[in-house]
């Protein structure tokens, strides 16, 4: 650690200067605004597109109006799908990974703002696909034929699911209870898919302005091979289920090395910045961690999971209770052995302590195989940079700095070589030199650190392009950076 960094850091608790205020609250315009222009502008393009198409501006929407429902509800899951993140952010990576000497800072930046925000596309996308099926449904109502019951009633189906699961996905919905957004986001957006089908296929083979069934005189298949909205349900249906044919039962290996940290092992290296879900159960609870990996030719990678919701209290209990039983089979065996031979005092306190030890020990999870990527797969668009991490964020920010050496650590926590123990401490000291980490312990310091201030400090003697934030308090630290003119990007909740 540099010794300026160490003295910018002890400076606790400095008030910023007056002149400052102004600049913090443009700070904090500029980050809200990033985080929802994408879906300000999508929803906006949209509802002016049914307020025309409801004057009989826009013709082809009244026709049509189908294809942008579905259009809008296609582009929604898109977004969110793993196989597509992967490889956009491929392309991305592949692009600007060679340029990046020679490609304008303020590009890159751009690049991973649209990366980071594109829940923005997500939750703008599906918003407008529900303002684009009310319309449809009103124009049955209104039309008034007869015979509209089923294309009425599976409309108003889909609308309802629709709404439940927007409803579902407010961020203080989903940060506060996590499990009634994953149940009605994911069940009853089942439900409304299946509700789609059946919508589609009865919107498509009734005529509405002529108030008739399959004009056409058709077979069902045929005439829904004729309409361009069966294809798009089609590929919905694909990239919903995609990610639950890559599902698997893996064993695992946990570490419980304090009541408030579990490190789980997996094999197979991984990529830097790649977030996998994993769960007790085949279906409910996936929840997400960042990887940590010495790259992607290793024989494994690691979570890091802290015990904080009901989940990962779970998840702890489950990892306590496999590590007592396997604790209790070893302590017998080592028992055994040295009751039955005449072995030294030594060998009987290390059996002793064996046993008492919550070592590593094998189980099962379930996982998706298909990783998807974080805002830190995009750290190779930079010369350099900062990955700011506290607690139990080094589990997303460990492999940037592990496999790209242009990246310098910073890690504010407690005790950390105590609480997240030997693995993610060697980790560390066998891959990060010395030089290009600073590990904050608050214990030892005294309390937490002016956290922009050591910023501050660290992104000038780094010569560092940009700052990755995972921290409880990210949104307080990109207001301090922005203040300071320094480029950060943190976990935000998306729109």
């Amino acid at each position: 650690m540099y010794a300026p960094v160490m003295a910018a850091a002890r400076l606790v608790g400095a008030a910023a200067p007056k002149a400052a205020r102004t600049r913090v609250a443009r700070a904090k315009d500029c980050i809200i605004e990033k985080s929802s222009r994408l879906f300000v502008f999508i929803v906006v393009l949209n509802l002016i597109g049914v307020l025309l198409a409801s004057i009989g501006r826009f013709p082809y929407a009244h026709k049509y109006t189908g294809a942008l429902v579905l259009g809008n509800l296609l582009a929604a899951i898109l977004v969110r799908n793993e196989l597509f993140l992967r490889g956009l952010y491929l392309a991305v990576n592949t692009l600007f990974h060679f340029s990046r000497r020679w490609a304008p800072l303020r590009l890159r930046l751009a690049l991973t703002s649209f990366l980071l925000h594109i829940g923005g596309i997500h939750s703008g996308c599906a918003t407008s696909g529900f303002f684009w099926l009310v319309y449809r449904v009103t124009n049955i109502l209104l039309d008034n034929p007869k015979d509209r019951d089923g294309p009425l009633v599976a409309g108003i189906i889909v609308n309802l699911t629709l709404a439940i699961s927007i409803a579902s996905a407010f961020p203080w919905v989903r940060s506060a209870h996590h499990n009634v957004f994953e149940r009605h986001h994911r069940f009853v957006g089942w439900l409304g898919l299946s509700a789609t089908w059946v919508f589609v296929i009865l919107d498509d083979m009734f005529n509405l302005p002529e108030h008739i069934w399959n004009e056409m005189g058709l077979p069902l298949f045929k005439q829904l091979l004729r309409t361009q909205n069966f294809y798009y349900v089609i590929f919905m249906t694909i990239l919903t289920f995609l990610p639950w044919c890559c599902v698997r039962r893996v064993k695992v290996d946990i570490e419980v090395p304090s009541t408030q940290v579990i490190v789980i092992r997996f094999a197979r290296g991984m990529q830097q910045g790649l977030v996998s879900r994993i769960s007790l159960g085949p279906v409910l609870e996936y929840h997400p961690f960042g990887t940590i990996s010495e790259g992607a030719q290793a024989d494994c990678h690691y979570m890091v999971c802290g015990a904080r919701g009901d989940y990962t209290k779970r998840l702890m209990a489950h990892a306590l209770a496999t590590a007592s039983t396997s604790g209790s089979n070893a302590a017998s065996a080592a028992s055994n052995r040295t009751s039955t031979s005449t072995a030294s005092t030594a060998e009987r306190t290390q059996a002793q302590e064996q046993s008492q030890t919550q070592a590593q020990t094998q189980t099962r999870l379930w996982t998706r195989q298909l990783k998807f990527p974080g805002v830190s797969h995009s750290t190779t668009l930079y010369r350099r940079g900062i990955r700011l991490c506290t607690g139990t964020g080094i589990g997303s920010a460990l492999s940037v700095c592990i496999q790209n050496p242009n990246w310098y650590l910073l890690w504010l926590g407690s005790d950390q070589e105590k609480n997240f123990g030997p693995t993610i401490s060697g980790l560390i000291h066998r891959n990060i030199a010395p030089e290009r980490q600073t590990i904050w312990d608050s214990k030892k310091e005294g309390g937490r650190p002016d956290t922009v201030r050591l910023l501050k400090s660290i992104y000038a003697e780094w010569g560092a392009e940009v700052v990755f934030i995972t921290s409880s308090g990210a949104r307080e630290i990109l207001e301090g950076c922005a203040v300071e003119g320094m480029n950060a990007f943190g976990t935000l909740e998306d729109f």
